[in-house]
């Protein structure tokens, strides 16, 4: 039986997981979908993504089950990297006291780290990310040249080093 193969390979930590998918499948005859980890002979851990589906004959009673188990341990391994590297720019951010943003030119939607809103004295998502609110927290002194700068860059390719400008901010806490 699948059951047996599963408890003499599965990874301790996912049985539960998979008994109890295997458990639905079998009261449901649904298939099953699911990514779990394995332990293989010589002790190595491999991510998994199992499917499996049953067979039914004319009457509708299940006749078989085949399945595929695909290894996908580089790419857990690449999200798991990615996740950290996520976690890691978000705390060097908040040391540093600096931001990231993005800007998907031409839908017009800006994205801004949680970072960028505590620069601008704000609570991350309190505001809706926009040219029109960024320029609202540049000094007036300011604001026609960034303004200028956005238009260029939305309207021509350049090099990211063209993007490098440094503005005087206008934070709610010390009015100008």
């Amino acid at each position: 039986r699948y059951r047996s193969c599963v408890d003499a390979t599965e990874f301790p930590e996912d049985l539960d997981f998979v008994k109890k998918e295997i458990e639905k499948s079998e009261l449901t005859l649904n298939g099953i979908s699911m990514v779990h980890r394995i332990v293989r002979k010589d002790g190595t851990i491999r991510h998994i993504h199992s499917i499996s589906k049953f067979e039914f004959n004319k009457e509708g009673k299940p006749i078989g089950l085949f399945g595929i188990a695909h290894d996908v341990t580089e790419k857990a391994v690449t999200e798991e990297s990615l996740k950290k590297n996520a976690k890691r720019l978000i705390e060097a951010q908040a040391i540093a006291k600096m931001g990231s943003w993005e800007v998907d030119i031409p839908n017009r939607l800006s994205l801004w780290s949680d970072e960028v809103y505590k620069v601008f004295g704000m609570q991350a998502g309190e505001k809706t990310p926009s040219t029109e609110l960024f320029l609202s927290f540049i000094h007036p002194e300011d604001r026609d040249f960034a303004l200028q700068r956005i238009v260029k860059a939305f309207s021509k390719f350049y090099p990211a080093e063209a993007y490098h400008q440094e503005y005087i901010l206008h934070h709610p806490d010390n009015p100008y």
